[in-house]
């Protein structure tokens, strides 16, 4: 699931944060218990387990997503919102991102996110031992 990270520290607006904080609510534990919707079950709906999250906006985020061949699309998306961007200009905004990809320190033209694993860490099987055949010569 992506979502917002409605945990971060620094600077965060009411909405991003609000949604966050829905999600990893609705996804832990909800939606692995088929007692939050017993209507889904009557329906024969069964409980789906989400794995794990990646947030966006994270202060230290820890997954890195290249977007080279994405980024024309990304700057049509963000031009959708018409009240949120600062220029219009499509190539303007191409050129802004593309640079700041490229500036040192930097990693180039990635999202980041912090990856979050949902629900109890897989446990490894316990071994079980294997029946060994019987020595020769003995009682059965």
């Amino acid at each position: 699931v992506l979502t917002w990270d409605g945990f971060r520290n620094n600077f965060n607006h009411i909405d991003h944060r609000n949604i966050g904080i829905a999600v990893r609510d609705a996804v832990y534990p909800a939606v692995r218990d088929r007692l939050y919707y017993p209507e889904h079950s009557e329906d024969g709906l069964d409980e789906h387990k989400v794995n794990e999250m990646l947030l966006v906006g994270a202060d230290k985020p820890n997954y890195f997503v290249e977007i080279d061949g994405f980024l024309e699309k990304k700057v049509d998306s963000m031009l959708s919102h018409h009240s949120q961007v600062q220029t219009h200009d499509r190539d303007e905004m191409l050129e802004t991102l593309r640079k700041r990809g490229r500036q040192r320190g930097r990693r180039g033209m990635v999202e980041s996110f912090k990856r979050v694993r949902v629900g109890r860490p897989a446990q490894p099987k316990p071994k079980t031992e294997e029946a060994s055949p019987a020595s020769p010569g003995a009682s059965r």
